[in-house]
């Protein structure tokens, strides 16, 4: 009995990690991820500095176009793998659409956010992809948002804002970050 209860514990484990896992990259799934960004705004009371940052990679269209569904299915792998090696301590990183990411930050310092974007966007940009024999390079666009800086912060404000910011970087030439700022000018970089 002992034996049968373990297995069922095991199974029971492996079934919740599949559940909360986006199947391609290994990373959270969207229904996991979103979940945690409602509960990190919820935890907002509690004083707890926090950040959400959506990337979303640059023409990803066309990387499907001229290489075909496989090879950007190696870029997903790819970018997933290089935003992991790339995120501090502490972070959690989302599949969240076809080839967007987000990243939820808790107990960061405010004025590192744009840093900690360019890093992510630094790292995707040299970790190039080998496609049909040629390395092609990734850029990715990034929207940051500062959760404490929002005047109501639900999930919903909180991933509009960083939505905002992103297509400001993709209108703003691409491969590039910008902060949701409210009350000040925006900081972009390429």
């Amino acid at each position: 009995l002992r034996q049968v209860n373990q297995q069922l514990t095991e199974q029971s484990q492996r079934l919740y990690q599949a559940s909360i896992t986006d199947a391609l990259t290994g990373v959270n799934n969207r229904a996991h991820g979103m979940q945690r960004l409602h509960e990190m705004v919820q935890a907002r009371a509690a004083g707890r500095r926090q950040a959400l940052i959506l990337i979303d990679i640059d023409l990803f269209k066309s990387i499907n176009d001229s290489h075909g569904h496989p090879a950007g299915d190696q870029v997903l792998v790819a970018v997933a793998r290089a935003l992991q090696q790339a995120l501090p301590a502490g972070a959690e990183l989302s599949r969240v659409g076809g080839e967007e990411f987000m990243v939820l930050l808790t107990d960061v310092d405010p004025r590192q956010l744009f840093d900690i974007g360019n890093a992510l966007r630094a790292q995707v940009r040299a970790a190039s992809v080998e496609v049909a024999g040629k390395r092609i390079a990734v850029p990715i666009s990034v929207g940051i948002c500062a959760i404490d800086d929002l005047p109501e912060a639900t999930a919903q404000h909180a991933y509009v804002a960083a939505d905002d910011a992103l297509y400001r970087a993709k209108r703003g030439g691409r491969d590039c970050v910008c902060m949701h700022a409210p009350a000040a000018v925006d900081q972009a970089s390429s």
